[in-house]
C-alpha cells in the first residue's frame, strides 16, 4: 500500500521477507489496526461490566468505568484513521492498555480480582508477539514485567500470591516467544520460494511496498527468464532444473546489494529491483549477473519511477525480455 504511514512507522524494524502473513484486512483496517481496537473493546467491555455488576462504588468504580472510556476512545481513533494510524500509536495504545491492567491489579478489592486482571495481560503480549518483530515485542514484554510488578508489590504479598505472579509471568512471556516465533515462521513460508531462498511473488508485492513506495530515487525492474530449463527438465528430469534454479538463486543474491530486491516469480522466471540505480549502472549489473548464471538468460529492464505502479513496469520490461528471447531464437 504506497504510501501507508503503519507500514512506513514499522519498516525499519520490519523484515519485508516476512511481514504480514496474518495482515488480512478487515472494514478497510489493516490486520495490526483491526485487532488493537478488538483488543481495547473487549478489555473495555469486561473491566467496565465488571465496574457495572459488582457495583462497588467510590474511587474503584469510577477507576474501571474511567478505564473503559479511555479504551473505547482508543478503539473510536482506529476505527476512524484505520491505516492513516502512525506506527507509533499502536505501541503506546498497547503499553497504556498493560498499564491500565496492572492499575487495576493494584486496586482490585481481593487477590482473586487482581489475578483476574493480571491473565488478561496475556492479551496485549499476544499482539505484540503477532505483530511486532522480536526486538519489538521484548520491549513491551519488559514494560508488561515491570508495571505488573509494581502492582504486585503495592499491595501486601504473601507467598501464594507472589507464587501465582510467577507463574503468570513465565506463561505470558512463554506465550509470547511461542507465538513470535510460530508467526515468524508461516510469515517466511509465505513470502519466500523454497527452492531458491528468494521472494516469490507475494513477498516481492510486500517488498516493494515498504521500501519501494517512499524511495524518491530512480529504481530499475528487471525480468530475468532462463533459457532452456524446460529441455533440461525434459531430458535430465526436474532434480536437474532445481538444482540450475537454486545456483541461480545464489548467484543473484551474489551479485546483489541487501537493498535491492530479488523474487522468483514463475517456473524459470525472476525479477530484480535495482534501487537507487542509475541505467548504466543497472546494465553492467545484469550484464555480469547473466555472464555467472548456469544457463543462458534473456533480460528486459525499465526504470521505475516513485509513485508509479510496479506492475506496469514490470510488464514492460517481461516484454522486452521475451524480445530479446524471440531475437535470439530467430539469429
Amino acid at each position: 500500500m504506497p504510501g501507508n504511514p503503519l507500514r512506513r512507522a514499522l519498516a525499519p524494524e520490519v523484515d519485508p521477507h516476512a511481514a504480514s502473513f496474518l495482515g488480512r484486512g478487515f472494514a478497510g483496517m489493516a490486520g495490526p489496526v483491526w485487532s488493537m481496537a478488538a483488543v481495547n473493546l473487549a478489555l473495555a467491555a469486561a473491566v467496565g461490566l465488571a465496574a457495572v455488576t459488582l457495583a462497588a462504588g467510590g474511587t474503584w468504580q469510577t477507576l474501571r468505568l474511567s478505564m473503559s472510556a479511555v479504551w473505547v476512545l482508543l478503539s473510536m481513533v482506529l476505527v476512524v484513521a484505520k491505516d492513516r494510524v502512525p506506527g507509533w500509536y499502536l505501541h503506546v495504545n498497547l503499553d497504556v492498555t498493560t498499564v491500565f491492567l496492572c492499575l487495576g491489579a493494584a486496586t482490585a478489592a481481593s487477590p482473586v480480582r487482581s489475578a483476574a486482571l493480571l491473565f488478561f495481560l496475556l492479551l496485549p503480549a499476544l499482539y505484540a508477539a503477532t505483530w511486532f518483530p522480536r526486538s519489538q515485542m521484548a520491549g513491551h514484554l519488559l514494560v508488561l514485567v515491570v508495571a505488573s510488578g509494581g502492582a504486585i508489590l503495592s499491595t501486601p504479598v504473601d507467598r501464594d500470591r507472589a507464587g501465582l505472579f510467577v507463574t503468570l509471568m513465565l506463561v505470558t512471556i512463554l506465550s509470547a516467544y511461542f507465538v513470535n516465533a510460530l508467526v515468524s515462521n508461516l510469515n517466511h513460508a509465505a513470502v519466500i520460494d523454497p527452492l531458491t531462498g528468494l521472494l516469490n511473488r507475494a513477498g516481492l508485492r510486500l517488498a516493494t511496498e515498504t521500501q519501494g513506495s517512499h524511495n524518491m530515487h530512480v529504481n530499475i525492474v528487471a525480468a530475468i527468464d532462463l533459457d532452456g530449463l524446460k529441455v533440461l527438465n525434459d531430458t535430465e528430469g526436474h532434480a536437474a532444473g532445481d538444482r540450475i534454479l537454486a545456483e541461480t538463486g545464489a548467484v543473484l543474491r551474489a551479485h546483489l546489494r541487501p537493498s535491492d530486491i530479488v523474487a522468483r516469480v514463475g517456473g524459470d522466471e525472476f525479477v530484480v529491483v535495482l534501487r537507487r540505480t542509475e541505467p548504466l549502472q543497472a546494465e553492467a549489473v545484469l550484464h555480469r549477473i547473466v555472464e555467472h548464471l548456469p544457463l543462458t538468460a534473456s533480460v528486459g529492464w525499465v526504470e521505475w519511477h516513485p509513485g508509479s505502479p510496479l506492475e506496469e513496469s514490470l510488464q514492460a520490461a517481461d516484454r522486452l525480455m521475451y524480445e530479446q528471447k524471440e531475437r535470439r531464437r530467430r539469429g
